[in-house]
């Protein structure tokens, strides 16, 4: 069908719209060639009144689209004036942090253009920043310690943003100091906001990140910890504000150099850790506290899968540092973070000890498998601990992979002391699963050995631990060992040292036949330069010897006589050979 010609009424309505579009088309771009004018010369300008000529800013490109009301910024760089930052520096009028910021790609949609030109405040639907790298620089106290008494003139504007979107950020958080320059990477960082507002009244309190809710997402975050060998990395980290919601997976402490590296330069007995939570869960989290009154509460946290290995090193120098003040109630109440965790959940968790003898140099470890339990009342807050200040831990699991094993601890929260309980019991021990550590801790071979049931209950401070301990089993024999080595590489048994401990020395049972149940009562004095647990350890292998051995004094006499006895006649064997062998040289 031929296409009909546009009578004269159709010919003159399209001249109009041709002609309206047309006009249009100048005047807009007029209007945005003199928008952009604008922002060109107000950014820099308002950038430096904004921040008390502390910023410089700069754009290559400018983009305005008038239809969405829209910028797009190219390679926008915004950077602390070196001068203006020195001059602080120097009379401690700094800020705690400067930011140094690089963005590719900068939008801003749907702006309210006459709060822009007016500049009583500014007002958009979206802020979009595309693969910006961030770097924050967080200054010592001291530089900044004359910064609040310092007048500044206070900006009536306020910022509304509708939606506020961070793709595709990396961010380094520099912490200053004298020696090292921390630094905290949070790489391929995603982070939406919604509603976000300055009030500069200062009614920001609350409000996530300044929105009223909002998601961060992390996908690494990597931090060598400054003066040592260990870094902690976290891998998808996601903090969502409304479901109140904290998750992240591998979190991770560990070396970056290997264990044969670290002992090498080692100049005093130390841990080594080696700590993997595959699964981290906070849930019920009060951002609105957190962000107004600088309070962490949490209702519950998960830890799935836990796997902590402890090495410590006992050929090397003795630590002198002193360990007062360490333990985990004193710990928590030196936080400088207020924090208050309802409920932590264990579940399924592995912790392997593990020690270098120095008496042997050889590793023996045990082990704490599906380890699972409840930590309650987690809190340093005054209030909180007026009502309850019992932190309860209730573990249980397997020990060395085949008895079962439960520990009840409480800690007394805000006790300068750290005063604390724990009542464990362990079940249907053999000897097989305690033979290989005994052999690198004590020299002593366990031979045969079915224990039912050990239970212990302690109670002490950072002074001293006492604990009832009671220990039922059969069947025990042990073998003493040399520090000697046979052709074949196994250790020396001393057999008539063993043959004595086992029929004069040792009790084989526990109730021996025809008497009641022997129960021991531990006391320790804590020594200042070792650790929590090995309070708790030292008291366990007090009522273990005590419970099984007569008289340790007669082994340890038996031992050193025999010591002397050997090695008086490696010496006459020694003397022996010098004369033969001066015979054979005489010609």
């Amino acid at each position: 069908m031929p296409l009909r010609k546009p009578n004269k009424r159709t010919k003159i309505v399209l001249i109009v719209v041709s002609a309206i579009v047309l006009i249009l088309t100048v005047v807009g771009f007029r209007v945005a060639h003199h928008y952009k004018s604008i922002v060109k010369a107000k950014l820099p300008a308002a950038i430096e009144k904004a921040s008390e000529g502390r910023y410089k800013i700069s754009a290559k490109r400018v983009y305005i689209n008038l239809l969405n009301r829209s910028i797009i910024l190219k390679d926008v760089h915004l950077w602390p004036d070196s001068t203006n930052m020195q001059k602080s520096i120097a009379d401690s009028t700094a800020q705690r942090h400067y930011y140094d910021i690089r963005i590719p790609k900068l939008k801003v949609s749907s702006i309210m253009w006459d709060e822009l030109v007016g500049g009583t405040g500014f007002s958009c639907g979206l802020f979009e920043i595309t693969k910006p790298n961030i770097d924050i620089l967080k200054l010592p106290k001291a530089l900044s310690k004359n910064y609040a008494k310092k007048k500044r003139a206070l900006s009536n504007n306020d910022i509304s943003i509708s939606d506020v979107q961070l793709l595709n950020g990396n961010i380094k958080y520099r912490i200053a100091r004298d020696a090292d320059t921390p630094v905290l990477n949070f790489i391929n960082t995603n982070i939406a906001l919604n509603n976000w507002k300055y009030d500069p009244t200062g009614d920001n309190k609350g409000r996530f990140l300044l929105s009223d809710d909002g998601i961060v997402r992390v996908d690494s975050f990597r931090y060598n910890i400054p003066k040592s060998d260990y870094r902690f990395s976290v891998n998808n980290i996601e903090l969502n504000s409304a479901e109140h919601k904290l998750t992240a997976l591998d979190m991770k402490l560990g070396l970056t150099i290997s264990t044969e590296e670290y002992f090498k330069h080692a100049k005093k007995e130390s841990e080594i850790y080696d700590i993997h939570f595959p699964t981290f869960e906070a849930n019920n989290i009060a951002w609105e506290t957190l962000f107004a009154d600088k309070k962490l509460l949490i209702e519950t946290v998960y830890l799935n899968h836990i796997n902590i290995n402890v090495l410590f090193n006992r050929l090397l120098p003795d630590n002198a540092d002193s360990k007062r003040g360490k333990y985990p109630n004193q710990l928590l109440d030196k936080l400088k973070l207020p924090i208050d965790i309802k409920t932590l959940h264990v579940n399924n968790g592995e912790i392997v000890y593990s020690e270098i003898s120095d008496r042997t140099g050889k590793k023996g470890s045990i082990k704490f498998s599906e380890a699972s339990g409840l930590i309650t009342n987690i809190t340093n807050i005054p209030e909180l601990i007026d009502s309850n200040n019992i932190c309860t831990v209730k573990l249980n699991g397997k020990f060395n992979t085949y008895s079962t094993i439960a520990a009840n601890f409480r800690f007394v929260l805000g006790d300068k002391k750290g005063t604390f309980s724990v009542h464990t019991v362990l079940k249907n021990l053999q000897a097989h699963q305690i033979n290989e550590q005994s052999k690198v801790f004590t020299m002593i071979a366990i031979k045969s050995m079915n224990m039912h049931e050990m239970t212990m209950a302690l109670e002490g401070n950072e002074d001293y631990a006492k604990s009832k301990f009671e220990m039922r089993y059969n069947n025990m024999s042990i073998q003493i060992l040399k520090d000697e080595q046979d052709e074949y590489g196994d250790t020396k048994k001393q057999g008539f040292l063993s043959f004595i401990a086992n029929n004069l020395i040792l009790f084989s049972h526990n109730p021996m036949p025809g008497k009641p149940i022997r129960t021991v009562n531990t006391y320790v004095e804590r020594d200042s330069l070792k650790s929590f647990f090995n309070l708790i350890w030292r008291n366990l292998h007090q009522g273990v010897q005590e419970s099984t051995i007569r008289d340790m004094n007669v082994i340890r006499l038996m031992r050193k006589n025999q010591d002397q006895v050997f090695s008086s006649k490696e010496r006459k064997e020694e003397k022996r050979r010098n004369r033969k062998n001066k015979k054979r040289r005489k010609p």
